[in-house]
Formats: structure tokens, sequence, C-alpha cells
């Protein structure tokens, strides 16, 4: 009976000092204006739009005009905490916190992949920003 009970209590120690050990599924979901409080935080406009929150597993983004950068963490989907971005400074700070809150990083091919498809979007908007520049001056020159 002792041993069990040591046991036990092994368990319930092991289990509150390691909580990631026995957390859910950890997901997030970052809601910000694509405009309004991004363009004065450059850090955290290259995190959220450049490759740095993709990188992370179960990190959704939704862009919403006129609201500031917060992460909502959830745990096997219940809402465990929000928090507001704009407090972190640094790259390094957001990157600390994600790991902090249990993100996991993508694998080295998945992160790949997302930045050769933001690569490929980026080319696309040049090319689409040429043709319209393009399309201006011969109406320009028809004039």
């Amino acid at each position: 009976m002792t041993f069990r009970r040591n046991l036990v209590t092994i368990l319930l120690v092991f289990s509150f000092s390691f909580p990631s050990a026995v957390a859910g599924v950890i997901s997030g979901k970052i809601e910000t204006c694509a405009e309004c409080s991004l363009a004065r935080l450059p850090h955290l406009k290259a995190f959220i739009v450049g490759l740095g929150a993709e990188m992370y597993r179960n990190v959704e983004i939704e862009f919403i005009y006129g609201t500031a950068a917060v992460l909502t963490v959830f745990d096997d989907g219940v809402e465990v905490e929000t928090i507001m971005l704009a407090d972190y400074k640094t790259r390094g700070e957001l990157d600390a916190l994600f790991k902090e809150k249990g993100f996991k990083l993508k694998t080295a091919s998945e992160i790949s992949e997302i930045s050769n498809r933001k690569a490929e979007e980026e080319h696309q908007k040049i090319l689409q920003q040429m043709r319209e520049r393009r399309e201006k001056a011969n109406k320009s020159d028809e004039l």
C-alpha cells in the first residue's frame, strides 16, 4: 500500500512539475490589423506577415481592420490566455514567448515550403504592380 501511495505522489508531483508533459494540444490565434498598429511596430509586422508566426505549429493569423495585435492561446481548444503582442519589443522576445507557451516549430522542410510560397507570392505581387504601371503608362500615352 505504501508503494502505491508513493507512486501516486511521484506521478502527481511529476505532472505538476512538468505541465507540458501532460498538457493538451497548444494552439493559437493572432488577430491584428494588417496596417494600423503593425505600421508602427516593424519587428512585429515582420514576425506576423513575414516568416515568423507561421514557423510555429497550430498558429492561425486573422487580419481584422482596427484590431491591435493579440495572441489568444488555447489548450485543447479551451482559451487559456490572451497576450498583447505589442508588449514584446524584439523578434527574440516574440520567439521566446511562443516557445514558453508551448508552441512547437515546424520542420525545416515545412519552413522551406512556407518561405518559397511567400517568395512566390511576393514575386507575383511585384509582377502585378509592374503590369498595372505599364497599363497606366500606356493609357497616359494614348491621351
